[in-house]
């Protein structure tokens, strides 16, 4: 590992329990901030990434915040407008810590979908965040994490919370109209299809995530359905003391 970065984990975890906690929200909240695009940037992109993963599998809790961030945190009003702006952070709820809403608003570049999605995936996973929990903390957004990602056109975010489960039935969380056409509370295909083009990034994502769980499903059916070791034991040992007794039988008889 390289020594500077070993050393930066060294000091992170240095830090009291509440200063790590803060830390963990800080480096999830601003890891795309500014989206930059050059090769330190990038460098400084993926020390946020590594930290983050050493701070999670030491199992630090995420936030709250330093008052600090809290202050200065803003996120979109709406998810259907990425302009807009939110009131400052006040509430922290551990179901679903605010700083994975603003990280799947952030436009993720291409190079850095593989490593995001995987991280994303990790933390689900390790139980950071409920991703059917709605009411996001401090925010007027009522939608799961689900509805937030493809509103705001995050397919790789999209296609994680279908891996883990996410409940379609509570996307879109109320009737929506989208490109002039009504979309019903819980209708989630007709959300995807009516806003996005067939053959779309989104439209991609969300059909392979579905399709892998259909794949999971099967396997786990077919599983089941195999006798285990201990369900074949009991009829061959019948099996074989039923032939020793024939074959005493057969002695007997002079056979």
């Amino acid at each position: 590992m390289d020594p500077h970065a070993q050393g930066i984990f060294e000091t992170d975890a240095l830090l009291d329990p509440a200063a790590q906690s803060a830390l963990h929200f800080e480096l999830i909240q601003e890891m795309l901030a500014g989206n930059p695009y050059g090769p330190k940037e990038n460098e400084h992109i993926v020390q946020r990434f590594a930290r983050a993963r050493a701070l999670m599998k030491r199992g630090v809790p995420i936030g709250p915040p330093s008052p600090v961030q809290a202050a200065s945190t803003r996120g979109p009003e709406d998810i259907g407008d990425m302009e807009g702006i939110a009131p400052p952070i006040t509430i922290h709820d551990a179901r679903r810590p605010r700083c994975f809403d603003a990280l799947i608003k952030w436009v993720w570049r291409q190079e850095l979908q593989p490593e995001l999605s995987a991280l994303l995936l990790e933390y689900g996973r390790n139980g950071y965040f409920e991703v059917d929990f709605i009411n996001a903390a401090g925010s007027p957004e009522k939608v799961t994490l689900l509805e937030c990602a493809v509103m705001a056109e995050n397919h790789c975010a999209a296609a994680v919370f279908i891996e883990l489960g996410a409940d379609l039935s509570l996307v879109p969380s109320k009737y929506k109209t989208i490109n002039g056409m009504g979309v019903c509370e819980g209708d989630f295909h007709g959300l995807i299809s009516k806003r996005f083009r067939r053959g779309s990034p989104m439209v991609t994502a969300v059909s392979g995530a579905l399709m892998r769980l259909e794949i999971k499903a099967a396997a786990a059916a077919s599983s089941a359905a195999i006798p285990s070791t201990d369900e074949f034991r009991a009829p061959v040992a019948e099996i074989k003391g039923s032939n020793s007794v024939d074959s005493g039988s057969v002695r007997r008889r002079g056979l």
